[in-house]
């Protein structure tokens, strides 16, 4: 059975299933709509038929199959990004743990910024506070990183390993503005991390200073500078966003109203969630390359 999900330019979506062979096709998003396949005619053909200006696209995933810690849109609402992710009800424990992290994290910050104006003049600024600050907000990514993984089955050691969700998550796509500090503008903490890098801690400059600044203070001490402590920290709002989609932020002014989502991954419509009238959802483990 292969599952498309047709789109109107209006808006309107709906959920087909298809099978080779079969006589009648019918919707399988729970609306009474079927279309009759001519004997010798592709049951996708035939559904084309009578459907004017409808783009027809096959899903990656059946109906109620989705992948856990990943946030994804629905099939009803295939362009809203970052979407959310089925199983948010059941990880109510773990998105509260995230927030209230996040929102430790954010206060640290708002202490610091009392200190030190946040502006680009001073994104060289470092010192002890902000040290601290950007071990923990790296720390809290690393966290971010493991648990996605981890849930997959996979292994999660190093960057070498962490560099898998890049491409998967769409790290690269997401940027976060601070609506209280407008004139910042966006920071995007994932620019320039890919799967294929082969020097993935390098490549997050924010990442690679937490590293060397945890491990050799005395030598390091400057690198833990305010725009990497930003950066870090905008990090955890992104991992929030992309497993669980604004749930992550839900019901948290103190945080909801501190991270402003600026732009977000362009999701194709075959990758979006779906469901069907009367079929659980069940997760899925992503199958990451070796």
């Amino acid at each position: 059975m292969r599952y498309y999900l047709g789109l109107h330019p209006t808006g309107t979506t709906a959920l087909w299933a298809v099978e080779d062979g079969a006589r009648v096709v019918a919707r399988a998003d729970g609306a009474q709509e079927s279309a009759e396949v001519p004997e010798g005619t592709d049951p996708l053909d035939a559904i084309k038929a009578t459907r004017e200006r409808w783009s027809f696209h096959l899903l990656d995933l059946a109906p109620g199959q989705y992948y856990p810690r990943m946030s994804r849109p629905n099939s009803q609402h295939p362009s809203e990004s970052p979407g959310s992710n089925p199983a948010n009800h059941d990880e109510r424990a773990l998105i509260e743990l995230s927030r209230g992290q996040l929102a430790a994290l954010r206060y640290q910050l708002d202490a610091i910024l009392r200190v030190i104006h946040p502006a680009e003049t001073n994104f060289s600024a470092f010192g002890y506070e902000i040290r601290n600050l950007l071990i923990l907000a790296a720390t809290e990514v690393e966290a971010h990183w493991k648990g996605v993984l981890v849930t997959h089955g996979v292994r999660a050691n190093s960057t070498t390993d962490y560099v898998k969700l890049a491409d998967v998550l769409r790290l690269r796509e997401y940027a976060i503005r601070l609506p209280f500090y407008p004139w910042l503008g966006s920071f995007r903490p994932f620019d320039a991390w890919r799967s294929t890098s082969t020097t993935p801690t390098k490549d997050l400059a924010w990442y690679d200073a937490y590293q060397a600044v945890k491990h050799d203070r005395e030598n390091q001490f400057p690198r833990a500078t305010l725009i990497n402590a930003l950066q870090a920290l905008c990090g955890c709002a992104v991992m929030l966003f992309a497993q669980f989609g604004r749930s992550g932020f839900k019901y948290r002014e103190d945080i909801n109203s501190f991270f402003e989502l600026a732009e977000a991954p362009a999701w194709h419509p075959s990758e979006a969630y779906s469901f069907q009238v009367g079929r659980p959802y069940t997760p899925i483990r992503y199958e990451f390359p070796a």
